[in-house]
């Protein structure tokens, strides 16, 4: 409430920086030489390090030269205007402690008034967990695929809804039919 009540630059920014950290979501903000400006507690905590901390910290510590570089082709996209003026990347990130998890990252330009490029601002989530629902979804897949019984999935109104190959063999009906 004391940030909403403050006037001027200075309580401005703290009401956007009471926005970013009441997100949830990690929120950060990197220069022109990819050092990081801003990171709020929930993107600090996502990379296993304690508030403020990362702040100052180059991208290096927690990507490797590949992603580093796929990044850096982005952002150059970004910069020629070849699209939106924001994207999104999956990769991995590695946290204080080493460990790799894949993230979501969605990027957008930091330009100044003139358009000069500042740096980059981003949002980056954990997608872990969507990850392995995914590989576990094509493993099931690929045994029902390869089960060699006739396998459907029927709505509550008796409509199939999806079906194996093997169900198409066996009743001789093609895709569109079944």
């Amino acid at each position: 409430l004391l940030a909403i009540r403050d006037g001027g630059e200075r309580g401005l920014s703290r009401r956007y920086e009471s926005i970013l950290e009441a997100t949830g979501d990690a929120v950060y903000t990197l220069d022109d030489e990819g050092i990081c400006t801003y990171s709020n507690r929930a993107h600090d905590a996502l990379f296993g390090y304690e508030a403020g901390e990362m702040v100052g910290m180059p991208v290096s510590e927690v990507l490797d030269e590949a992603t580093i570089e796929r990044l850096n082709d982005e952002v150059r996209g970004l910069l020629r205007g070849d699209g939106p003026p924001r994207t999104v990347i999956e990769h991995e990130v590695i946290t204080s402690d080493g460990e790799r998890i894949p993230v979501e990252n969605h990027i957008s330009l930091l330009l100044d008034d003139d358009g000069e490029f500042l740096g980059t601002a981003g949002v980056v989530r954990d997608v872990g967990e969507r990850k392995e629902r995914e590989e576990r979804l094509e493993r099931f897949e690929r045994i029902v695929e390869a089960m060699g019984d006739g396998v459907y999935v029927l709505d509550a109104d008796g409509e199939m809804l999806e079906f194996n190959e093997f169900m198409v063999d066996l009743t001789g009906y093609d895709q569109e039919t079944m």
